[in-house]
């Protein structure tokens, strides 16, 4: 009899719909080695969104009254209580065995103090981390200690990026198995657009955190156009186009186009037609030390090399193969004749079969098979 795979996670929404993240991958990953997957969804912010939970295609929802959602303590004791008695009832749904994953510390935590009831397998599957993620102390501490609990209580723990893997080692001397936000691999994208390619097209996508964020994303396309003035720049902005427009007009950043689209399938559509990839953010943010930027595996997957922020943290695979452009501190361009030689069109052409393999190796559903074999392997 094949064990079930359950889900926990919180989800964010933006306008009602939920927003793609690595929930979504480790779905995809099951899904496309076909496992029978359950999912429990509790909305991050409030509860102005529903509860779901169950089959991953078939879900039930569960309305909460708002007033739970309004006080971030009573919101997180609210998800605690929720998440360990809908985790239950999928547990009990029948009698197979049941790998849990939990997807950040107060997903995974209610499902550390059932395993002490209930004979499951769980795997800790941390995303991101920040020292500074609340303001009040002792809420802090306790996201620390709950991030230090599912770490060691698991039975094995997953991590976003190699940053994670080792501040998990450093502080609470715990192994963690390297697992990417990354995609099916899926080479459609490339291939379709091979022939629009151009060799001078730059692409910046995703959401805005900080508006400095935007200032250095307009400052860094200005120095690449100084290099090579015919350049052109694609903007995929899911948030402050306006303040985009103005900058860029304010800047006078020439040769630029804005695209307002929704989906993960229209973004990569769009990707795919370009030549170089920007990921740059803001540190000063505070969360970025500890991720692994999505976007960059669709970059890969599309066949682009990329310009990278310093702070999050990078796969040294793909800095070792020259697949992307690590940016000073406080996103300061290397010296010129560096970046001259990386967004040269030669170099950008040759880099991209490079991208594409490690897209490949990296492929979603071969690295939870691979994570899976480790989880189920005698001891």
């Amino acid at each position: 009899m094949e064990d079930k795979y359950i889900i926990i996670t919180h989800v964010l929404y933006k306008n009602n719909k939920k927003v793609s993240g690595p929930y979504f991958s480790i779905i995809n990953g099951l899904v496309q080695n076909n496992l029978d997957v359950l999912v429990l969804e509790i909305p991050l912010n409030g509860y102005e969104n529903p509860v779901f939970y169950g089959k991953h295609d078939k879900q039930i929802k569960i309305k909460i009254p708002k007033v739970f959602g309004r006080i971030t303590p009573i919101k997180y004791l609210t998800d605690f209580i929720l998440t360990f008695s809908l985790l239950i009832r999928l547990l009990t749904l029948d009698s197979r065995n049941s790998v849990v994953i939990g997807i950040d510390p107060l997903s995974t935590v209610p499902a550390v103090f059932l395993k002490f009831l209930l004979n499951f397998k769980l795997v800790f599957y941390s995303v991101d981390f920040s020292e500074n993620r609340f303001s009040i102390k002792f809420m802090q501490k306790i996201y620390e200690y709950f991030d230090r609990i599912a770490s060691l209580k698991s039975d094995i723990t997953w991590v976003v990026c190699e940053s994670l893997a080792d501040y998990k080692k450093k502080h609470y001397n715990s192994d963690s198995i390297y697992t990417p936000n990354s995609f099916i691999f899926n080479d459609t994208y490339y291939k379709s657009n091979q022939n629009s390619r151009t060799g001078k097209r730059v692409v910046w996508t995703g959401s805005i955190l900080t508006d400095k964020q935007i200032h250095d994303i307009v400052d860094i396309c200005l120095k690449i156009q100084k290099i090579r003035p015919e350049m052109e720049f694609w903007f995929i902005p899911s948030n402050k186009v306006d303040l985009f427009r103005q900058l860029i007009e304010k800047n006078n950043l020439k040769n630029t186009q804005i695209f307002d689209v929704n989906g993960q399938d229209a973004s990569s559509r769009l990707v795919s037609q370009c030549d170089l990839g920007l990921a740059v953010y803001d540190k000063d943010f505070g969360s970025t030390k500890y991720i692994e930027p999505i976007k960059i595996w669709e970059y890969m997957m599309c066949g682009l090399p990329f310009i990278i922020s310093l702070e999050p943290s990078l796969n040294k695979e793909i800095i070792n193969e020259g697949i992307a452009l690590q940016l000073k501190a406080d996103n300061k361009m290397p010296d010129d004749e560096v970046l001259k030689i990386f967004i040269s069109k030669e170099n950008l052409i040759s880099l991209q079969s490079k991208c594409l393999d490690m897209a490949k190796i990296y492929d979603i559903k071969g690295v939870i098979k691979g994570n899976l074999s480790k989880l189920n392997k005698p001891e």
